[in-house]
């Protein structure tokens, strides 16, 4: 019998250097716990800062990172009793998920980072969906955002960017992406179906009456009393209508 599997190890803190392709052995399947064969495994900025020790939740080497997983479970601990052999299933286990297997303790808060998944969705959008996408929903149910709002993104075509975008417009909020450069902007165009590309002063202007051209404006005018302060870098920012 098999009693190793094969794994991403994080052997000292460092950077993506340190990593190595090492056996280890295979978890074991406690009483709360839920054992998944990883179909697939998403890479995210938390890993990058797990494995340097920079994370606000420190592991200690050697160990092994992996955020987010999807995948089929193998096996279900006794305590578990919504859960079965064979279901498709994501999960946020924090570290372990890139590996062969990773065991997830369910109980308590942990049945919320753990969810079946239609038939329909590949294990490799399923395994970059969670932590992405459930930011961006956790961000605007914080704001309380309203149908019919206007909201600005910036860094529109990174990962939890271009998320933001989708989940605002699901939402039903007016959604204005910005990004760093012509080429990043073109990503966030690409994540929605009916993206129109504009000036972001040309936007602001509309959108306060006001007339700006240049970043620097934006940024005064952003700071001005009662109005919170974004950070927006460059001479100019362009900006699309999502």
């Amino acid at each position: 019998m098999v009693d190793t599997m094969r794994a991403l190890v994080c052997p000292e803190l460092g950077g993506e250097e340190v990593l190595r392709v090492d056996d280890v052995p295979l978890p074991t399947c406690g009483s709360s716990d839920v054992r998944i064969a990883v179909h697939a495994a998403a890479v995210n900025f938390p890993d990058c800062l797990v494995i340097r020790g920079q994370y606000q939740n420190r592991q200690e080497p050697p160990f092994v990172p992996g955020h987010e997983v999807a995948g089929e479970v193998l096996e279900v601990g006794a305590d578990i009793d919504d859960l079965a052999v064979g279901d498709r299933v994501l999960a946020m286990p924090g570290v372990g998920g890139f590996a062969q297997e990773v065991v997830f303790d369910v109980s308590g808060s942990g049945r919320a980072n753990l969810h079946r998944i239609p038939d329909a969705m590949p294990y490799d959008e399923a395994a970059g969906f969670s932590l992405t996408y459930g930011t961006g929903l956790h961000a605007f149910k914080r704001g309380g955002l309203q149908p019919g709002e206007s909201v600005l993104v910036l860094g529109a075509a990174g990962g939890c960017g271009s998320a933001a975008v989708q989940v605002a417009k699901a939402m039903g909020a007016y959604v204005i992406g910005a990004a760093s450069s012509p080429e990043k902007l073109a990503i966030a165009i690409g994540s929605s179906d009916d993206a129109a590309r504009e000036s972001f002063g040309q936007r602001l202007a509309m959108s306060t009456g006001r007339r700006f051209s240049e970043a620097p404006t934006v940024i005064r005018f952003l700071a001005e009393p009662g109005v919170p302060t974004v950070p927006i870098e460059g001479p100019s920012l362009p900006a699309a209508k999502m």
